[in-house]
């Protein structure tokens, strides 16, 4: 898994989600791309994506507050 790529694809797939929709990053993909990662791979890439936001990479989404642990979520802006 090449991360870098897994991001920039990231990025197109969220340029053609409707403005306010809220999601998480396994929703960006489908399930059979997502399902084939192992769970130390799912868990890299997420932790990748949100250093990415943290570090202003990706400034077309907002970080949404989650009312239980889990998976972050973004709301595209």
């Amino acid at each position: 898994m090449n991360k870098h790529t897994w991001l920039e694809e990231a990025k197109n797939r969220i340029e053609k989600l409707p403005q306010g929709k809220v999601f998480e990053v396994k929703e960006l993909f489908n399930g059979i791309e997502w399902n084939e990662l192992n769970a130390k791979e799912k868990q890299s890439f997420g932790r990748f994506f949100s250093s990415a936001y943290n570090d202003g990479k990706l400034n077309n989404i907002e970080r949404v507050e989650n009312v239980n642990k889990g998976a972050n979520r973004y709301r595209k802006l």
